[in-house]
């Protein structure tokens, strides 16, 4: 897995790989390495106007990693925090088991205001402040996320009709966890209706400051919908499913990594259909962004992202790309996680897809899907198709070759403030 700002894939700075480390920092702090050129620092380079609004989280945003620190002249809203312990400003909560100052936003806002809507208050206000230049915006919302929290007016058309549904917290079975199969949590649409109100807002601004014709706007998410749990009594509390698609975040499954994921670019004819079948990934929005906006690409930089500028106006074919996607995830041997998901790495290469469940079983456990013709992942064909197997095994031990271990991790930490690890404040290393 990757970041879109960076181009890099996260396993290249020791995240799997190093949970001793991790366990020794306590409450670490991580930041892509300062020497990089990340993608707000491209666009500056090439005279853009650049600002980041919201959900930041790889980087100690509080000092040296933050956007400020990647290029980005304006930071809104930006922590090292995942989620906001409120969505509802002041955005705290005081039963919270562990109290974190709220998002440093420009102005503080009414007790009551909801953040998707001061993000996009903020994001708007940025534009305006950039209209007479070229510009690259980022809104990152803290939705949808925990907390589930929305609006009362936005979940009222939810809560009706769940009411007349005659089933709810529908769920299934899967690898000793439980993933969520109905839509109906009233309070996650109204989370949903929130964003999808934040991108109306930002399209009618841009028309109205005449900037709708020039101007590429891409959504997209980072993960599938939290829809898993160990325990069945918790499917009241999971907020979404992504079925038929198995599982969700944190599972490799294609509930868990196949995102939306819409490119609006005024000047280019858009493929025909609405829809291409390149395979993309987030470390490839780096390296389009630039291309869409006619810049010279940073290979140096965004080394795991290659443009799909191209595909925006053509109907491409995944295996095009020419070479295979990569996603992992790690638990910790000591590690139980709420969603069950067991450690696995995966790779997607053409039409096929191999899980590999690398801490079950001796010798760990292998899936192999023809993800074409079986997108759901109903059908696991490893036995059918040994060598097949075989060959994206390899694939998968090669890429891990490619990831930092301890020492490189125990070599940042000693680094201090010149590392890509910030230790909490009063702890040495």
């Amino acid at each position: 897995m990757g970041s879109p700002v960076s181009g890099h894939e996260l396993e290249k700075y020791g995240m799997p790989n190093a949970f001793k480390c991790q366990k020794k920092m306590g409450d670490y702090k991580m930041r892509l390495p300062l020497e990089r050129t990340s993608m707000g620092g491209a666009f500056k380079l090439n005279g853009y106007r650049t600002g980041y609004h919201g959900k930041w989280h790889f980087g100690d945003a509080s000092g040296r990693g933050s956007p400020l620190d990647h290029g980005f002249e304006v930071s809104i809203g930006a922590t090292h925090k995942g989620s906001v312990q409120s969505h509802f400003a002041p955005y705290t909560n005081p039963d919270h088991i562990k109290q974190v100052p709220p998002p440093p936003m420009s102005e503080p806002r009414p007790d009551g205001t909801y953040m998707a809507d001061h993000l996009t208050d903020e994001t708007i206000g940025t534009i305006k402040k950039f209209k007479n230049d070229p510009f690259l915006v980022v809104l990152a919302h803290y939705a949808v996320h925990t907390p589930i929290e929305a609006p009362e007016d936005l979940v009222d058309p939810y809560e009706k009709k769940r009411n007349l549904l005659d089933e709810t917290d529908q769920f299934t079975h899967d690898h000793n966890a439980v993933y969520r199969t109905s839509q109906d949590h009233a309070t996650y649409g109204g989370m949903m209706t929130a964003v999808d109100n934040s991108l109306g807002r930002v399209m009618q601004a841009l028309k109205d400051m005449g900037l709708d014709k020039n101007t590429t706007v891409v959504f997209t998410s980072d993960n599938g919908g939290l829809a898993s749990s160990i325990k069945e009594k918790n499917m009241p509390d999971i907020p979404t499913t992504n079925h038929p698609y198995r599982h969700g975040k944190t599972w490799l499954y294609e509930g868990g990594i196949r995102v939306p994921l819409i490119v609006h670019a005024p000047d280019r004819k858009p493929v025909e259909g609405g829809e291409s079948a390149f395979l993309t990934t987030g470390t490839d929005m780096y390296p389009t962004l630039l291309d869409l906006a006619g810049l010279p690409l940073q290979p140096n930089d965004h080394v795991d992202g290659i443009s799909f500028a191209e595909a925006v106006t053509t109907n491409m074919d995944g295996a095009v790309r020419g070479g295979p996607l990569f996603w992992h995830f790690a638990v910790a041997p000591d590690q139980k996680l709420g969603r069950g998901q067991p450690a696995c790495s995966a790779v997607l290469e053409g039409r096929w897809k191999l899980l590999d469940f690398y801490t079950e079983g001796k010798g760990g456990k292998r899936e192999l899907y023809d993800i074409r013709n079986d997108p759901y992942e109903k059908n696991n064909v490893s036995k059918e198709n040994p060598e097949i197997t075989r060959r994206m095994f390899i694939k998968i031990k090669e890429w891990r070759r490619t990831w930092a271990d301890e020492k490189f991790y125990e070599k940042e930490m000693k680094k201090g403030d010149d590392g890509i690890c910030v230790a909490p404040e009063g702890m040495r290393i």
